[in-house]
């Protein structure tokens, strides 16, 4: 399994189309969004993604609601301000499973990896 991470898109509709274009480069399975989307106009560019998405809100994020409808119509779910979510895979290749994984998404968290220098934002993608 491939996760993708992602936030503080910011209605960066021409940067959201490019980290989409990549995570789908990339065939992650799972992307988690630690928030921040701002409008819900940038809800379609979701559409193309073609992994799942679960995000949770950002500090930023004043239509909370309409945001979680909006998501929810192309088909990504924003489960509010914290989400812990359980992902596993088997290896490839062996029967042995690769160990779950807890990941904890939350608003405002201190451990946040900054854009860097550049300002522009980056794909990861874990395996």
């Amino acid at each position: 399994m491939r996760l993708g991470l992602m936030s503080d898109t910011h209605d960066n509709v021409p940067m959201i189309k490019e980290v989409i274009r990549r995570l789908n480069g990339f065939d992650v399975s799972l992307v988690l969004h630690a928030g921040d989307y701002i409008s819900p106009f940038t809800a379609k560019p979701y559409s193309e993604l073609k992994a799942k998405m679960i995000g949770v809100l950002g500090n930023n994020c004043a239509e909370r609601e309409k945001l979680r409808e909006v998501y929810a119509a192309v088909g990504k779910e924003i489960v509010g301000n914290f989400a812990e979510i359980e992902a596993g895979a088997r290896a490839r290749g062996r029967a042995t499973p690769i160990p779950t994984c807890t990941w904890s998404l939350r608003r405002g968290c201190p451990r946040a990896r900054p854009q860097g220098k550049s300002g522009k934002a980056g794909v990861d993608a874990h395996r």
